[in-house]
């Protein structure tokens, strides 16, 4: 079963600071840590063209997972809706406009 990986490069809004934002991430975002096959990462640029700003890494354990929460339409389903809607509207709203995206299935390990 092939993982999905799927990276979305976060911008943080102008007034945002870093330490409030990775506060929100580790203790309000429903994002990390609540669905069932996904394991999601904050990541910071240290090195290279995007120091100091942000990415999440989703690790999903199969494309039917992904495909379970966000299908091939690329809308969200109703689970994810009922899960994450409000975490994922605050995240845009407060702290990040929407985001570039990829979701990349793994080919070898």
């Amino acid at each position: 079963m092939a993982k999905v990986y799927a990276t979305h490069e976060v911008e943080l809004r102008p007034g945002v600071s870093d330490e409030a934002f990775e506060r929100y991430v580790a203790q309000d975002s429903y994002f990390f840590g609540n669905l069932p096959g996904v394991v999601a990462h904050l990541l910071k640029g240290d090195r290279g063209g995007r120091v100091g700003k942000y990415m999440v890494l989703f690790e999903f354990d199969s494309v039917e997972t992904r495909d379970r929460y966000w299908p091939a339409s690329g809308e969200a389903t109703d689970e994810i809706q009922r899960r994450l809607v409000a975490s994922e509207q605050e995240l845009w709203d407060r702290w990040a406009p929407p985001y570039p995206w990829t979701d990349y299935v793994e080919v070898t390990r």
